[in-house]
């Protein structure tokens, strides 16, 4: 939801890189752009997804990304650090983590 209540969404196409490696996706959100990468490092199938992705952009500037992903508005704070940790333990900084302010979302989000 955006400060001034519209909801904010975005639509993208995700497929299996390698499908030996089903945690690997790729994810794209316009058809002109190259799938980046999207990890699935941990999830416990019903509550939570722990998502990392990478990128070079023209071999000059490196991004990466983390998510921390819940399928209910609130996670219990024990949950969060645990994925941070595992984060950490990848050599990832979670330092500039934030929670998403979900107060405002409409109930069938």
């Amino acid at each position: 939801l955006s400060a001034n209540g519209k909801i904010n969404e975005a639509e993208g196409e995700m497929m299996h890189m390698d499908v030996k490696q089903p945690a690997k996706l790729g994810v794209r959100f316009n058809w002109f752009m190259p799938a980046a990468p999207y990890w699935v490092i941990s999830t416990d199938y019903e509550n939570y997804s722990l998502v990392y992705s990478c990128t070079n952009i023209l071999w000059l500037f490196h991004m990466d990304y983390a998510w921390i992903m819940s399928r209910t508005p609130d996670m219990h704070p024990e949950t969060v650090e645990q994925l941070k940790s595992v984060l950490q333990s990848y050599k990832i900084d979670t330092d500039k983590m934030m929670p998403t302010d979900q107060a405002s979302c409409p109930a069938e989000m």
